[in-house]
């Protein structure tokens, strides 16, 4: 009996070192998740949504990675892996390609609007040293220009591993609870 119960501790505990080792990394490959445009060489709706975010500035607001895929065989072959992670079947992907917080969106027009989103709301979010003169005529809102820091940690995945983590804590210790009664009544 008391080796059933270890056994089942140590279980347990192992399985918590491979859960907290997956959501290490887990949470870093959603820290380190670009917004990338992918797009072809000779695509005129890619050359139509590239200077639109050119012109409204979202490349400044957001950190954007342009990723060419007809002459540029690692590109492509990520762009197979986005799109399959996306669900999209390969017949129904082209460029422009906007990925972006875990979402694929496809077309110039579809793209353009996800990133007018994703620039607002960090604008909203992220406005940092306001300073206001005292005729307050010119007020200045001094942004940071890097934002790679920018991290939304509401991706699904990692609120699932969280939730198993939990789960298998609250496993561990019943488990030694168990351990711990049944050493008592001896």
């Amino acid at each position: 009996m008391k080796r059933k119960i270890e056994n089942k501790i140590f279980t347990i505990l192992v399985l918590l070192l491979l859960l907290v080792s997956i959501t290490s990394n887990t949470f870093v490959k959603a820290e380190n998740e670009s917004t990338i445009i992918f797009w072809g060489d000779n695509c005129p709706h890619c050359a139509t949504l590239i200077d639109n975010v050119k012109q409204k500035n979202l490349d400044v607001k957001l950190h954007i990675d342009y990723k060419e895929i007809y002459l540029d065989g690692d590109n492509a072959e990520l762009f197979e892996a986005i799109i399959k992670k996306c669900g999209i079947s390969p017949y129904n992907a082209g460029v422009p390609l906007l990925y972006i917080n875990s979402q694929c969106w496809v077309g110039g027009n579809e793209a353009l609007w996800a990133l007018e989103r994703a620039a607002e709301s960090v604008e909203d979010v992220f406005i940092e040293n306001v300073s206001y003169p005292d005729n307050n005529e010119n007020i200045t809102i001094n942004e940071p220009n890097d934002r790679s820091d920018i991290h939304l940690l509401t991706n699904v995945n990692n609120i699932v591993v969280l939730g198993a983590i939990t789960l298998g804590i609250i496993s561990a210790g019943l488990i030694i609870q168990e351990f711990l009664l049944n050493k008592s009544n001896k």
